[in-house]
């Protein structure tokens, strides 16, 4: 339950990011909502999908029971984010411009989700900040593990702070995010 909360919660933070953004890029609002549209279809999806693939399972795809993927989202989000540029004549590098503050940001909070539930857990370790799962269903219960979606939660969160602040300030998202959004729309 908290796993599908926090995944609900990454979802949310998106569109709040995203509306707070759109008018610099040219977006209406009807576009916009269209865009979220596609790209929380291709992140659910394109983990679902992802997640199946990697499990090796004999049993045939089962929507709901699916685990999810950050790379299956990342591809799928990606795959119909650019579906709706062609679709739409919009330029896809200012649509990933528009997008890419609040993906770390939905990252960051899908970790603190996997944290809760057990998955994507650490290797055995038993130093400084370690964490023991008593009766999780993924992570190994009673071990010594390293907390490594806290770390990732926290460096994410850290860099959607750097991307934030473009929210406030009337100039586009930095160098940086717009070298990172260029390298994608070459792909």
């Amino acid at each position: 339950m908290f796993y599908s909360l926090s995944i609900l919660m990454a979802l949310i933070s998106n569109i709040i990011v995203s509306t707070l953004l759109f008018k610099k890029y040219y977006y209406t609002l009807e576009e916009l909502i269209g865009l979220l549209f596609y790209e929380n279809v291709g992140l659910i999806c394109g983990a679902k999908k992802l997640a199946y693939w990697l499990s090796n399972s004999k049993e045939p795809f089962n929507f709901i029971n699916a685990g999810l993927s950050a790379y299956g989202a990342i591809f799928g989000a990606s795959f119909f984010i650019i579906l709706f540029c062609f679709q739409f004549h919009k330029s896809i590098k200012e649509t990933f411009l528009l997008l890419a503050p609040s993906f770390p940001l939905m990252y960051s909070i899908g970790k603190i989700g996997c944290f809760i539930a057990g998955c994507c857990y650490g290797i055995n370790y038993n130093g400084l900040f370690k964490i023991i799962y008593k009766h999780s269903k993924s992570a190994p219960n009673n071990v010594y593990l390293f907390p490594v979606q806290l770390i990732e939660s926290i460096i994410f969160l850290n860099s959607s702070t750097v991307r934030l602040p473009a929210i406030d300030s009337c100039i586009k998202p930095s160098a940086q995010t717009a070298v990172i959004v260029s390298s994608l729309e070459k792909i």
